[in-house]
């Protein structure tokens, strides 16, 4: 009998000694990150964890252990948004923004699912005619009031439909002026005078203000990564363990995440309404986090961390258009854009259902953006349409902040590791470059 007692025992160690060395990416050890590793826990119901919002302004208090506690308070309900006051201290505020600057940053790119497929940028002084097929080379998709004359609040009307473009008369005129669009110096061109007017080169004006100026573009900002893992700073270390217990996600999924991203707003600085994970669920375009970085992917990020890092501008908020939109329709929102466009931060920030900008530097909100599959074991599941949001205009001043981005994968990939996980090998792997 005691012989088959230490046989069970023996069996039940090694099993349980296979599931730890199972979830260890390899040659990786506990004693690797100084706590418990990237294990992932096989003792909880489902794979991710979500904070019940419970209502507008409810505040509970998060145990950081040995970073203290912190309060956190519910400012929206879908996505679940919550502030955290303190989460970081000023010398941490103070170290992300220098090691940014010391690395250097560089133009940020729009993603996300904003911006279109872009099509080559014209020369300087292109001139002709519009093909007639195409918008804009007939005259009456200019004379919307057919009263066989283009005035110049409809020369702002094309722009905004065509380009979603918001200007002003002087933009106009000044766009005339430098055009040199002789028919149009009394601000009008008539029926007559369209067939002759130089029309490719103002509808590439438009293009060219919309991709190039930092007005109109839609994300003007500078960013850089910051990395974490074996070889970074001690300070990113401790923030990326305070991020595990505010998020209660397991620490195989924490220390999978992605780079700490920085990023600096200057003067006109903004980035209009994105996500900041994709739609599509295809199963044969595996997860950014997953895969090598050539590789065709789709973003991940089932939680966002944003920290400010400042508060010394003007400006800046970070606004949720559809936050708590009970009656969401996006693919409405995107065909009336030219009516009234929810994505334009820069016209419609304080339109949003929730704007937030943080009273004191060390500030942090958390959102989810995907749901959870509790179906399949609590994985990613569908991308949540409210969690839709993006930076307001600077007005004033330089606008920094941060991101922590906290992947997860779906069901059916969910055994396959994070490619992030090698920096805790000594093998530093690249983040997505000019992602977000």
């Amino acid at each position: 009998m005691d012989c088959v007692i230490k046989r069970l025992v023996f069996l039940v160690l090694c099993f349980v000694l296979f599931q730890v060395r199972r979830c260890l990416p390899d040659s990786l050890t506990v004693n690797a990150i100084h706590d418990d590793g990237p294990c992932m826990d096989h003792t909880k119901s489902y794979a991710l964890e979500r904070y019940n919002p419970v209502k507008i302004g409810y505040v509970r208090t998060i145990d950081l252990g040995s970073f203290g506690q912190r309060r956190m308070i519910t400012r929206a309900l879908k996505p679940p948004i919550f502030e955290i006051p303190d989460f970081l201290t000023e010398d941490e505020c103070d170290f992300i923004m220098k090691q940014a600057v010391k690395q250097g940053l560089k133009s940020s790119i729009a993603k996300g699912g904003l911006s279109p497929k872009l099509m080559p940028i014209l020369p300087e002084n292109v001139t002709g005619k519009l093909p007639p097929n195409e918008i804009g080379g007939r005259f009456e998709d200019w004379d919307q009031n057919n009263d066989d004359v283009i005035d110049i609040l409809e020369m702002m009307k094309f722009a905004k439909n065509k380009h979603l473009l918001f200007l002003s008369k002087d933009d106009i005129l000044e766009m005339i002026e430098k055009l040199n669009i002789s028919a149009a110096k009394d601000e009008h061109i008539t029926k007559m005078e369209f067939e002759d007017a130089n029309i490719l080169g103002i509808d590439s004006y438009f293009y060219k203000l919309h991709r190039l100026h930092p007005k109109h573009k839609d994300r003007y900002s500078e960013q850089t990564w910051v990395k974490f893992g074996r070889t970074a700073n001690k300070t990113m270390t401790r923030i990326l363990k305070r991020v595990m217990k505010l998020t209660n996600l397991s620490s195989y999924l924490v220390y999978g995440c992605e780079e700490m991203q920085v990023v600096r707003y200057q003067p006109f600085g903004h980035y209009h309404a994105h996500f900041d994970s994709e739609t599509h669920t295809r199963q044969n375009v595996p997860c950014c986090h997953q895969v090598h970085p050539d590789q065709r992917c789709k973003i991940c990020r089932y939680i966002t961390v944003l920290y400010y890092l400042n508060d010394n501008y003007k400006g800046g908020e970070t606004a949720f258009p559809v936050a708590d939109n009970i009656t969401l329709d996006l693919e409405q929102s995107i065909q009336n854009r030219e009516e009234r466009d929810i994505f334009n931060l820069n016209e419609f920030c304080h339109a949003a259902n929730f704007i937030v900008k943080a009273k004191k530097r060390g500030t942090a909100i958390m959102w989810y953006n995907h749901d959870i599959d509790y179906w399949n074991g609590g994985w990613l599941g569908d991308l949540d349409g409210h969690s839709l949001h993006g930076g307001c205009m600077v007005t004033e001043g330089e606008k920094w902040i941060a991101n922590s981005w906290l992947p997860a994968p779906y069901y059916y990939n969910s055994d396959l590791r994070s490619m992030f996980l090698n920096r805790f090998e000594g093998s530093a792997t690249a983040p997505m470059e000019n992602e977000d």
